[in-house]
């Protein structure tokens, strides 16, 4: 693990524009494997930092590389309850079956309280 640290998502690298995302919140929160903000700014990290592409349907659903470009693990739980891990630097074979929703629960990103974060997987 690491110290806890929060990302603070600025528009340029100056002392202004970090004191203004300060001001407006524009900020993540990271302890351990744990991501908690705004619902709008941790779906945007969560993006920007994985591509999703698919690699084809079977007779289980429709299958999809998920390929995380970021230090932070992804824990992700369909609505079925069966859970995916896509390692930090790494990444994984999600399957979403004909049974499954279209959302996933993001395990480890946090909304307010104990929510998690509610993500789509489609290609990127």
């Amino acid at each position: 693990y690491h110290r806890p640290m929060t990302l603070v998502l600025a528009t340029e690298r100056t002392e202004d524009a970090i004191r203004e995302a300060l001001f407006e919140n524009r900020t993540i929160a990271w302890f351990g494997n744990y991501l908690a903000g705004k619902e709008e700014y941790l779906k945007a990290f969560f993006y920007a930092s994985v591509k999703i592409s698919s690699t084809g349907k079977s007779q289980n659903g429709e299958s999809y590389s998920v390929k995380n470009f970021s230090d932070v693990p992804y824990y992700l739980e369909d609505e079925n309850g069966l859970e995916f891990f896509i390692p930090a630097m790494g990444e994984n074979i999600i399957t979403k079956s004909s049974e499954t929703g279209k959302y996933f629960k993001a395990q480890n990103l946090f909304i307010r309280g104990t929510v998690n974060l509610k993500i789509e997987i489609s290609p990127n």
